[in-house]
């Protein structure tokens, strides 16, 4: 180690597995064009699925990769690897939906990312007199108020709304008299409108947590918004706890119902449900559309 520096220092040259193995000849001869490749264990199975609009950088990275640059996770893949294949895709939007359905297919062991959809959960809402229920769903029920698929910010957002709406119904804003359930993300949800007897008033309440899941409008934030407005006497940490809270729900709204509403109008779908599967193909194609 230097004197000043965390870093290690390196007495001799790091390994190069890949080189050994491959030569340097197989990673000259890798094409420079759009693709997806295969990085397989020495009995052919795949460890790593990965994309990229050049082949032939992208795989030439993990030849060169380095203990001191690289991550311990990557490193630990580089020294397992023994095959290397690829195919070459038309774009990089193909490559990525085909990055998408073999990682879908195939699980491997070092992909982290868009590698088990079946994790999505739906969102069901349903209304019983003067309350209104949400309820995390592994499979879409065939209601009319069913929403998602969301990858799983919906239940620090449960958790955020029910929090914020404590608060504002309690009129108890500091943390000490926060229910302890509160504390956790939620995969459910139960809002009593029991203060307000007027059936009109209560249906135009239960409208704006409605149009929220669904993405149509953000009426619920703006309201939690001005409401919080009201609390007077916060401490810092009560204030930075209740922003806090109210970017959960703003990000969620954004990045959940309001982004899977715009999907499906951009895939013609009949209904605001899309199907876990499907999620990251459109968000794929929405991030290339004009």
């Amino acid at each position: 180690m230097t004197r000043g520096s965390n870093k290690q220092e390196w007495f001799f040259p790091a390994s190069r597995p890949l080189e050994k193995r491959l030569g340097t000849q197989f990673f000259k001869a890798i094409p420079r064009s759009p693709g997806v490749y295969y990085l397989r264990d020495a009995a052919g199975t795949p460890l790593y699925v990965g994309q990229s609009q050049n082949l032939h950088q992208r795989l030439n990275s993990y030849k060169n990769a380095h203990p001191r640059h690289t991550s311990k996770r990557i490193v630990r893949l580089v020294h397992e690897v023994h095959h290397i294949t690829w195919e070459c895709l038309p774009n990089p939007q193909a490559a990525i939906i085909r990055e998408n359905e073999l990682l879908r297919q195939l699980k491997p062991r070092f992909n982290r990312a868009n590698v088990y959809p079946e994790a999505y959960r739906y969102l069901q809402l349903e209304i019983r007199d003067l309350k209104l229920v949400v309820t995390e769903r592994a499979t879409p029920p065939k209601t009319k108020l069913v929403f998602g698929a969301f990858k799983g910010a919906h239940r620090k957002a449960l958790a955020a709304l029910a929090r914020l709406e404590f608060r504002i119904r309690t009129k108890q804003p500091h943390w000490w008299q926060l229910p302890r359930r509160l504390g956790e993300p939620m995969r459910s949800l139960c809002i009593e409108f029991s203060d307000n007897k007027d059936a009109g008033e209560v249906r135009y309440r239960i409208s704006h947590w409605v149009t929220f899941f669904s993405g149509s409008s953000r009426q619920l934030v703006d309201q939690f918004l001005e409401q919080c407005t009201h609390f007077t006497q916060l401490s810092e940490f009560d204030t930075d706890f209740v922003v806090s809270d109210l970017e959960t729900i703003e990000r969620f709204f954004i990045l959940g119902p309001r982004r899977n509403q715009e999907l499906a109008a951009m895939a013609g779908l009949d209904s605001p449900v899309i199907e876990a599967t499907k999620l990251n193909d459109l968000l794929v194609q929405a991030r290339e559309t004009p």
